[in-house]
């Protein structure tokens, strides 16, 4: 803008002093006047023109700060000032802040100056455009596990432009979210015996106005082996257990001289994605202590009943292997309460309606004479039908190596315990818990009938029979034998 009589250009340093004081407030387009001359022309320099602003409150500047000038800006949608949003006179300063109200999302706006002074007027200045943001963004938080998805508690940490928050849920959308970068920080928490393996694409993203990130937590499980053995007291005995997975608790009670560690760990892996997995040993198996109160199954039941009350779960769905199924049968009797849905896997029920497995059968299933080798081999033949040990010569493969070790005294007092036991034939209509059994149809342990005998006991049980399956049908089948379980638990 140029006055008559002289000429008055802004000393560059003293501009861009000024500058650096208009940054701070989202400067988005700074044209200066040029001049002053009689013809009081306004142009507007500046390389801001076009430019996109981060918020809906711009400050528009134009430089200039000669004394007891006036301007007039105004502000359209369109490039001829047809359809004002802002028409401000008389303005004292050289900068003019843009009310939040008057702009929207995603828009392109044209302004322009003209200045007054001493009865002369200038003409338009040049016209100049800013674009506002989209508005603000999205952010979602996920997990997955071993590659599926996978939703929980989580203790995690978002750091962003104007916050630092702590959540603990995953999945979760945060909407209404200021641009900027944001990093995602893991604290805790997640499926237990789990560990957190990345956070994808990284844990620093940066959120565009109106844009959406994704954080994904990615979990991969640990095998149960690797889940620590904790104990807890439970009456007159220790029990040793382990506890991995997230969601309702889902409890594995071991068939006869077993321990916890026979468990297949694909079958766990599965079930854990899903359920908060409790695997233990029988009392006198394993790790777990025994007293001299004799073994019965009774009393197996209410030790079962106790660790459920030690680790404060007023309820599980139930699974029991082989013996383990007489146990979950007096359970869900004597403690209906704890019991959810009740699975049982190579069942019987015990007295004199049980099918017994033949006499060859049963000299077999009690001989611990021999080396290790013998006794295992002996225990494939029990649990496998011949014709699939040939077509899978490896144990290795398929059936996990024991790291536990019961002492023959305690075996012997379980078997006994079997014995011993009156069975629920005449109780099993008493049983309300959905139930589910599954059965091989060449189990020699347990023959199938058994599982027949039950579920017309029981009012409304499933029964699924896998053909060519043995008493180790977990084993051979396991991601079929998975499928079955999670298919019952979840409808």
């Amino acid at each position: 803008m140029r006055f008559a009589g002289k000429t008055n250009k802004l000393d560059l340093l003293v501009f861009l002093k000024r500058l650096k004081y208009l940054i701070p407030l989202l400067l988005v387009a700074l044209p200066a006047f040029v001049g002053c001359a009689p013809q009081m022309e306004v142009t507007l320099q500046s390389a801001g023109n076009g430019s996109t602003v981060s918020s809906l409150q711009p400050i528009l500047a134009w430089g200039c700060d000669e004394p007891d000038a006036r301007y007039r800006l105004q502000v359209a949608s369109d490039s001829g000032f047809q359809n004002l949003i802002i028409d401000a006179s008389d303005l004292s300063g050289p900068s003019y802040i843009i009310p939040s109200d008057k702009l929207t999302d995603s828009q392109t706006y044209y302004w322009r100056v003209k200045a007054s002074k001493a009865g002369h007027t200038s003409s338009w200045s040049t016209v100049w455009s800013f674009q506002t943001p989209t508005g603000p963004g999205t952010i979602s938080v996920q997990a997955t596990l071993d590659g599926s998805p996978w939703s929980g508690t989580v203790s995690y940490t978002m750091h962003g432009p104007d916050e630092q928050a702590s959540y603990s849920s995953i999945p979760e959308s945060f909407s209404n979210m200021p641009a900027g970068t944001y990093i995602l920080t893991y604290s805790s928490g997640g499926l237990e015996g789990a560990t957190l393996s990345s956070i994808s694409p990284t844990s620093t993203q940066t959120l565009s106005p109106g844009g959406t990130i994704t954080f994904t937590l990615n979990f991969h499980s640990q095998p149960a082996g690797k889940v620590e053995t904790k104990m807890v007291h439970v009456g007159d005995i220790d029990i040793a257990y382990k506890m991995f997975g997230e969601g309702e608790p889902l409890l594995l009670i071991m068939g006869y001289s077993g321990t916890m560690d026979l468990w297949p760990p694909e079958v766990l892996q599965e079930l854990a994605t899903h359920y908060k997995v409790i695997i233990f040993d029988n009392r006198g198996m394993g790790k777990t202590t025994a007293s001299d109160k004799q073994f019965t199954i009774e009393l197996f039941a209410d030790d079962t009943a106790g660790l459920l009350d030690a680790l404060n779960i007023e309820h599980a769905h139930v699974l029991g292997w082989s013996m383990g199924t007489t146990i979950a049968q007096q359970l869900a009797l004597d403690h209906p309460d704890k019991v959810g849905k009740l699975i049982l896997y190579a069942a019987y029920c015990g007295g004199k309606e049980a099918i017994w497995p033949s006499r060859k059968v049963l000299i077999m299933l009690v001989d611990t004479s021999g080396t290790p080798e013998e006794r295992g081999e002996r225990l494939l033949k029990l649990l496998f039908p011949q014709e699939w040990l040939e077509e899978h010569p490896d144990p290795s493969t398929y059936f996990p190596m024991p790291t536990e070790t019961s002492s023959p005294e305690n075996v012997a007092r379980q078997y006994e315990a079997m014995g011993i036991w009156y069975g629920t034939f005449s109780r099993l209509p008493q049983i309300t818990q959905d139930t589910l059994l599954i059965t091989g149809t060449d189990d020699i342990l347990t023959p199938p009938e058994n599982s027949f005998i039950i579920a017309q006991q029981i009012p409304g049980a499933w029964l699924v029979q896998l053909k060519g399956g043995g008493h180790g049908v977990m084993y051979q089948y396991s991601e079929k034998f998975s499928r079955i379980v999670l298919t019952f638990l979840e409808n």
